[in-house]
């Protein structure tokens, strides 16, 4: 056998490339760990989602939004720290690397030389040869081999010629040993077995592509952590199309499984297919991000397999997420989280022979990206209906148009029956607002406040509730931004504007911009702003007002709404949030600590919020909850006139 050199010259693209072969090694060796061992990094994971689901379950004011925010964020942390890392650690210009080899092989041992460098290894340390399309790598150990460049092999020598003849070079240095009639043998192991001469050697035969079958099994060894053959993963079109069918037949499946119709006979409604687009357009996009993003970048139809092979799984999440409790929403998107970093991080390792960081991050963010804007700016078509829910809801809509042409009518009718004010006094006026119907403890709230101010202020008669209320939509008016100012409009023509007072109680969601949301069931309305409350309030006419607002960041109303003759309570701080408001409470923290246990007793108004405050932060700190911090503005002379209108001791009490 005669010897033979091969000059290379190499830069960072073959130490990366060395790189991604010593994670493939590593990775092959780690599968042979027991199961155990491999799982031990997740613990710390696994603890991690455990623990943020516990909080979101127990604590009120967790926010996952925002941990699942800090999570994308620490991920893209960890993708810039592995790009700066692979620039500080690279090889250097002058170093034992990049720059120009020159490797002589021989039936004595191997050498290489480069400038001041000469190394001389026997057959005995080569471990193992293995290559890729671009590249031969010789292991010397575990992970530490010599590089050399496929393209740099002298003709006609083929990658394949120059790997088995290593071999024959490598098994003909092999030790001697005796067989049983005393005669030497070689000893060849089956991975080395003697070749012949590269010129005697035929022309490597084609790789075969794999087939359906091959490339399905290589995807199903990714979840189980079980390295797939590389060669396996090529992106057949054949098993692009196998996948894309199989996940809009389960998608179709899905919306069938979820459909709640009350309906006997259920109809296919083929033109609702036309929302698969979405569907194609989030895969193609997450799947050329992937393929981008990588190093080196890898065929667009390779990390479709990817994409699509993880869709049946979100397909899944996404139709019954709407039956899974809050804590357990939470829960299942972290663990989506890590299950698809875990599944994209080993799908693209398979392929490219390293960790991409980078690549996974961003085909996460984008795919996050797709799902929230899909959520808030789209309308999902349904595939499936029944005849009889049709027909109902042509009744219902018919109903809903009934009742707004009735709201007018309906306030009017509220107003008409207040009793007249004495003439020789000042008299109260209430108006509730419960704005969020879909929860039903504003509602509650604003009947409690009807009836406690009622009797505090002896108004009862003298009442108009706004009231969205998913439970009941026929009995009272709709709380709107519209039906408010008409409403305030008709109250100030019939009541005294220069001496009666007016009490208005508002219960909803609220945010920091001084907004109140406005919502029910059936319609979605525009919600009610601090300047536009202002607005409808003044174009009324009336002067004395009293105006409570149970709602989170309500403090941001009071900068509209004060003067000396307003006085303004709120529930938070403009920059805190309230507590109590879920659907199973009757009345928020605020209602409870203000109209049910502080106002029908206390001295004055002042007196009530005072003690309402302190019951609400002695609570919060029990529970050990941020401060809502409830704030006031009491208006002097509002504060005066008010003094005129308490009702004696013995009815406060309830005697």
């Amino acid at each position: 056998m005669d010897s033979f050199a091969v000059t290379t010259t190499l830069d960072r693209g073959d130490w990366k490339a060395l790189l991604q072969a010593c994670g493939q090694r590593a990775q092959a060796r780690r599968q042979q760990f027991p199961l155990r061992q491999r799982m031990l990094p997740q613990l710390p994971w696994v603890g991690l989602v455990v623990v943020l689901a516990v909080l979101y379950s127990t604590v009120p004011d967790f926010n996952g939004s925002i941990i699942v925010s800090a999570a994308l964020l620490f991920l893209v942390y960890v993708g810039l720290l592995t790009f700066v890392q692979s620039r500080l650690y690279g090889p250097d210009e002058n170093g034992a690397f990049v720059g120009t080899s020159t490797f002589e092989f021989s039936p004595a041992g191997f050498s290489a030389t480069r400038a001041h460098c000469r190394t001389q290894m026997e057959w005995a340390m080569l471990r193992d040869v293995t290559r890729t399309p671009t590249h031969i790598f010789l292991w010397i150990d575990a992970i530490s081999a010599y590089c050399l460049r496929a393209g740099d092999l002298p003709a006609p020598l083929t990658p394949d010629q120059f790997v088995a003849r290593l071999d024959a070079f490598k098994a003909a240095a092999s030790p001697p040993v005796e067989s049983a009639t005393g005669a030497a043998v070689a000893v060849v192991s089956p991975d080395n077995a003697l070749a012949p001469a590269p010129e005697a050697l035929p022309p490597a035969p084609a790789q075969a592509p794999p087939r359906l079958r091959d490339e399905l099994l290589a995807l199903l060894r990714l979840p189980i952590r079980l390295p797939p053959n590389p060669l396996h993963l090529v992106g057949r079109d054949i098993t692009i199309v196998w996948l894309g069918v199989f996940n809009v037949l389960l998608w179709v499946l899905f919306q069938r499984l979820a459909y709640d119709g009350e309906g006997g006979r259920i109809e296919f409604m083929w033109w609702g297919v036309a929302d698969l687009a979405r569907y194609v357009v989030f895969v193609l996009c997450v799947g050329w991000v992937l393929a981008r993003l990588a190093s080196p970048p890898l065929p667009v139809r390779r990390t479709l397999l990817l994409v699509l092979s993880f869709l049946p799984l979100l397909s899944a999440a996404s139709t019954f997420i709407d039956e899974i409790p809050r804590g357990g929403v939470f829960l299942l998107t972290i663990a989506l989280l890590v299950f698809a970093g875990n599944f994209l991080e080993a799908g693209v390792r398979a392929m490219n022979g390293s960790a991409q960081p980078r690549a996974v991050t961003a085909a996460i963010a984008v795919a996050l990206g797709l799902i929230w804007f899909a959520a808030n700016y789209t309308f999902p078509s349904a595939l499936w209906h029944s005849p009889e829910d049709y027909e109902r809801s042509e009744r219902d809509t018919v109903d809903r148009e009934q009742l707004l042409f009735d709201q007018p009518a309906r306030i009017d009718a509220q107003i008409a029956r207040m009793s007249a004010p004495p003439a020789d006094a000042a008299a109260v006026y209430f108006v509730g607002f419960a704005g969020f119907g879909a929860q039903r403890v504003f509602a509650e709230e604003i009947h409690t406040a009807a009836s406690v101010v009622g009797k505090r202020y002896e108004s009862s008669e003298r009442q108009l509730l706004l009231v969205n209320d998913r439970r009941d939509e026929e009995t009272l008016p709709y709380a709107t931004a519209p039906a408010l100012r008409y409403g305030l409009a008709q109250i100030g023509k019939r009541m005294d504007r220069e001496r009666d007072v007016l009490f208005l109680a508002l219960s909803s969601h609220g945010s920091e911009d001084a907004t109140l949301s406005v919502s029910n069931e059936a319609f979605y309305w525009n919600d009610l702003s601090g300047v536009e409350l202002r607005e409808m309030l003044d174009e009324s006419g009336i002067q004395w007002r009293v105006i409570v607002i149970s709602a989170c960041h309500a403090g941001s109303f009071i900068e509209h709404l004060k003067d000396e003759r307003t006085i303004v309570l709120t529930a938070a701080a403009k920059d805190r949030t309230s507590f109590g408001c879920s659907d199973d409470r009757d009345l928020t923290y605020f209602g409870e600590a203000f109209y049910r246990d502080a106002l029908p007793s206390a001295a004055n108004l002042r007196a009530a919020f005072d003690a309402a405050r302190t019951a609400i932060g002695a609570r919060e700190t029990q529970e050990d909850v941020s401060r809502s911090d409830p704030q006031a503005d009491f208006g002097a002379l509002m504060e005066r006139k008010l003094t005129e209108l308490e009702v004696p001791t013995s009815v406060k009490s309830g005697s």
